[in-house]
């Protein structure tokens, strides 16, 4: 029997079903007789679920090299949301129990939320019901469904929840079957991430406990008891990764070269001094996400533990620069100890380089760090969401006031490069007016494509216009290279289009020098890389600059690269 769902992580998976049963919460609509108790109560049972979801946050560090840990900090701000806690404590001054409060006012934010017609928001209702059984929890209003799995399965469930889905044993976890969820969910974020096949949209009433479950993620159907037929299909499946696999295997100790010579760096992407592992085959760290190390307590982290993980990732290579990025906090990760105000699009408000330099504290304590660890000389300090000079020059004048103040301490300046993250337009744009301030720039592919479409790419309704092979944002990258390869400064790309193998071949022929990727996607790009030569992908790229549509540029790179596939578009598939 053959079920029809969403596909929302590709593979595919074989395994048994495992089945998740939903908690239920029990709570007294009764009147309680100690108002403060409850109020104590509630307060504890919020301090727990935040402890609970910041060991999360950090596990989910340890496992993944996308910014997808940033879930865990929308959870942390659903919790800590002043205005849901006021009508819960509102509640309770009434005389109900902290339990009953809580249920009761987060029936009437998640009713809200699925009224709304946007899909993204109605998918994050799912994230506030994973807060809200934590809570619960820890309120004694439930149990929690013990998930011990000892075997491989394919897990079952109704909604599955990010903080299920990051606890659990990933060698074991062969697919995820849900009902409720979809593409656009933190759960299937980190399913995708994590490479777990997972399909949604499945009515789990029809699936029974271990019950054999063929999950397509290609094609999102999930196959119970599957016939001989679907059986050698995914045996298949498995025997081309097992050769993908031993074909890379060369490419582990080389260096990046197209056929012709042209040596392109593969850079990798990290969040914590703890992935130094995730570089054993990239060629030093093309992105270092700071902001993880300030948001992982509930203070600022001291120069001492900030120089101690910057200085782990220099000293991995240290005949290799490391690109370290300067805090990039606001937009949709805050910190829990710096006052944020509420902003109607904080996408546009106060976030990163305008965070820093209003708040000349935090970011002086990481300059001070950053150039204490450069023991080397090769860090590149990279600042992001640049738009104007002034911001250039005022940050330059707080990391030459740093500089004196160590020289006054007694410390050694090593030499360092400083750049600047291109993603606002302005800054693509007028790039000619900044570029003498700096040593390089890396191209933001991510935020320059939702700020040159005016469209949220994580948003369901408008993903049509996340479009990152049209012609004319592959003509602003152009531009973008072609200036500061005309000043002599290298250009970097740190987006999804560097670790995607269709944009990675466009951004080198475009003129890139460096990819900065998650760690999965190098030996790939490696591999692809070396067998083209620079000179084609030049007149690739020419030819796709006269295309007018996002699809009809892919189109022409997918059949460039057939030439290079022995069978014909498996290179699609897996």
């Amino acid at each position: 029997m053959i079920k029809k769902g969403i596909s929302v992580s590709h593979g595919l998976g074989l395994a048994r079903a495992y089945l998740i049963e939903d908690s239920k919460v029990v709570v007294s609509s009764e009147l309680t007789g100690d108002i403060n108790e409850q109020l104590n109560k509630l307060e504890n049972a919020i301090l727990e679920a935040e402890a609970e979801i910041k060991k999360s946050k950090e596990l989910a560090q340890n496992l993944m090299d996308d910014n997808d840990a940033y879930i865990f900090d929308a959870h942390l701000a659903i919790l800590k949301d002043e205005y849901f806690l006021r009508d819960v404590k509102d509640l309770i001054n009434l005389g109900h129990y902290a339990s009953y409060a809580y249920k009761e006012v987060t029936k009437k934010y998640l009713d809200e939320i699925r009224k709304a017609e946007s899909l993204y928001l109605q998918e994050r209702s799912i994230d506030v019901n994973d807060v809200y059984m934590k809570v619960m929890y820890y309120l004694d209003a439930l149990s929690r469904p013990h998930l011990s799995i000892d075997r491989e399965v394919a897990l079952v469930a109704s909604d599955l929840t990010p903080s299920q889905t990051i606890g659990l044993d990933f060698n074991l976890v062969k697919a995820i079957v849900t009902e409720h969820g979809g593409k656009t969910s933190h759960a299937a974020i980190i399913a995708r991430t994590l490479g777990i096949p997972s399909v949604a949209g499945i009515r789990i009433s029809s699936i029974n406990e271990g019950d054999l479950l063929l999950v397509d993620g290609r094609y999102g159907t999930v196959s119970i008891d599957p016939s001989e037929d679907e059986l050698v299909e995914y045996a298949y499946f498995l025997d081309k990764i097992q050769t993908k696999e031993k074909r890379l295997e060369p490419f582990k100790k080389q260096k990046t070269h197209t056929l012709d010579g042209q040596y392109i760096k593969l850079g990798a992407n990290i969040s914590s001094h703890e992935e130094i592992s995730h570089l054993k085959y990239a060629e030093g760290v093309g992105l270092f996400r700071t902001e993880f190390l300030f948001m992982r307590d509930s203070k600022t982290p001291s120069i001492e533990e900030q120089m101690h993980s910057y200085e782990t990732v220099l000293a991995s290579n240290k005949n290799q620069t490391h690109v370290i990025r300067t805090l990039d906090i606001g937009g949709d990760k805050n910190l829990t100890y710096l006052p944020i105000k509420k902003e109607e699009n904080p996408f546009l408000g106060q976030r990163a380089i305008r965070l820093s330099l209003a708040n000349k504290n935090i970011f002086t304590s990481q300059l001070k760090a950053l150039l204490l660890a450069n023991k080397y000389s090769n860090l590149a300090i990279m600042m992001p969401m640049i738009s104007t000079l002034d911001e250039i020059l005022e940050a330059k004048e707080l990391i030459k006031s740093v500089e004196a103040e160590l020289i006054k301490e007694g410390h050694k300046i090593n030499s360092y490069q400083l750049g600047i993250m291109v993603e606002v337009p302005i800054a693509a744009f007028g790039l000619e007016d900044l570029i003498e301030e700096v040593d390089f720039v890396s191209i933001g592919s991510n935020d320059l494509i939702q700020y040159l479409f005016a469209a949220d790419r994580m948003n369901e309704e408008v993903a049509y216009l996340y479009q990152p092979y049209h012609p004319q944002l592959l003509k602003i990258i152009k531009h973008v290279i072609n200036v500061a390869h005309k000043h002599n400064k290298w250009v970097g790309v740190c987006g999804e289009m560097a670790g995607v193998k269709e944009s990675a071949l466009l951004l080198v022929g475009l003129g890139v020098d460096e990819l900065s990727m998650g760690y999965t996607s190098i030996l790939e790009i490696r591999e692809m890389l070396s067998k083209v030569k620079m000179t084609d992908l030049t007149k690739l790229v020419a030819r796709v600059l006269k295309l007018k549509k996002n699809d009809e540029v892919l189109e022409e790179v997918k059949k460039y690269l057939d030439k290079f596939s022995k069978n014909k578009g498996d290179k699609y598939e897996i």
